[in-house]
């Protein structure tokens, strides 16, 4: 793990207030976590009525690391609508992971052949409460490596 990415989740461990419960999302500060080689967003997770398995998710945040990266994920883009983050992907099905069990997920979506450019691609998928005790937010957190 890049030695920025470890500083991140270290970070994230230290808003939340018990080992078993992620920290809320009104109680962590992005400043914190966002450095020049991490790119961070945050996502609302979307399910379907009281079903703990999230079936997408909706950006509410994109570093501007992210942006510069002309992906196309922009606010109110969901995980699905991009080839990068769609179900099957490393990035999804780790956010999906750490929203249904509520913990932090690490992911390495490096490819054979690099992937945007970049010879390695790992990050971690970090819950967040809401205004309940259940996930409704994941932060991602990638280290893109040349």
């Amino acid at each position: 793990m890049c030695p920025a990415l470890r500083h991140a989740l270290l970070v994230w461990a230290s808003w939340r207030h018990d080992e078993t419960h992620p920290p809320r999302f009104d109680e962590m500060q992005i400043v914190d976590v966002t450095t020049q080689e991490l790119a961070v967003s945050v996502a609302e997770v979307i399910r379907q009525g009281d079903d703990p398995e999230p079936d997408d998710f909706r950006l509410i945040y994109v570093c501007p690391n992210l942006r510069k990266l002309a992906l196309g994920k922009g606010e109110g883009a969901r995980f699905s609508e991009r080839k990068h983050s769609r179900p099957g992907s490393p990035t999804f099905e780790s956010a999906r992971a750490s929203a249904t069990i509520g913990k932090a997920q690490y992911f390495d979506a490096s490819g054979e052949n690099g992937v945007l450019g970049f010879r390695k691609l790992e990050g971690v998928s970090l819950p967040m409460f809401g205004d309940t005790d259940r996930v409704d937010y994941v932060m991602t957190v990638v280290c893109f490596e040349r």
